[in-house]
């Protein structure tokens, strides 16, 4: 694939997967895996599939050939997206496909969750856990402005009933400072560690 940033990535089976991001001058939506044993790179054929941007998250869905993405920025139209997609590749073979694009993959839009997603962002961080999705933070709009802010809230998506918590998750204790850009990862089945991050970039997007 050719060089960018703010891309998204996971692992699975041997393989590392790469989704959209930025160049110099354009935003992607292509994706590629990584045989990590063979040092082989596949490019997918897709038909459907979300829009170019960078600063969303993709985390692999447990027990499952399938990965769901939330977010980002798309600097076309210069709007933070909140869509919800899903990457199957249950009916893809890289290491079996000799063209060099790899058939069998798709992506599905989300449209059917209920609840209040959260507001459209960029930078946030995602980890999914027994069927839960948790979102942290990212920059968003500040509310009844096109400036941007960064948020600390936790969201959550249950998995099995497409459905969000709603309002966003109630914590004790001090609440990290708004950031994005930062990391986040699950070290035991009911805790997160987050490290790091930065404040928001002053920007103005439109509605």
């Amino acid at each position: 694939p050719i060089e960018r940033s703010y891309h998204a990535a996971w692992y699975d089976s041997g393989y590392m997967y790469i989704h959209a991001g930025k160049t110099m001058k354009d935003q992607h939506n292509d994706i590629h895996s990584f045989n990590v044993a063979t040092k082989v790179w596949k490019k997918y054929y897709l038909v459907a599939y979300p829009s170019p941007r960078d600063q969303h998250q993709i985390c692999k869905i447990e027990d499952s050939k399938s990965a769901i993405l939330f977010g980002g920025f798309s600097s076309a139209k210069n709007v933070l997206l909140d869509d919800l997609w899903v990457f199957d590749y249950s009916r893809a073979y890289p290491e079996k496909d000799v063209e060099s694009e790899v058939q069998g993959a798709e992506w599905k839009k989300i449209t059917d969750d209920t609840g209040k997603r959260p507001a459209p962002r960029k930078g946030h961080t995602a980890t999914l856990m027994q069927k839960t999705l948790f979102i942290f933070g990212g920059a968003t709009r500040a509310p009844d402005t096109t400036n941007s802010t960064t948020d600390c809230s936790v969201y959550m998506l249950d998995m099995v009933t497409s459905t969000w918590n709603g309002t966003t998750l109630k914590t004790m204790g001090v609440n990290p400072a708004p950031r994005m850009l930062q990391c986040m990862k699950f070290y035991t089945p009911s805790q997160i560690v987050i490290f790091g991050g930065m404040s928001v970039i002053p920007m103005s997007y439109k509605g």
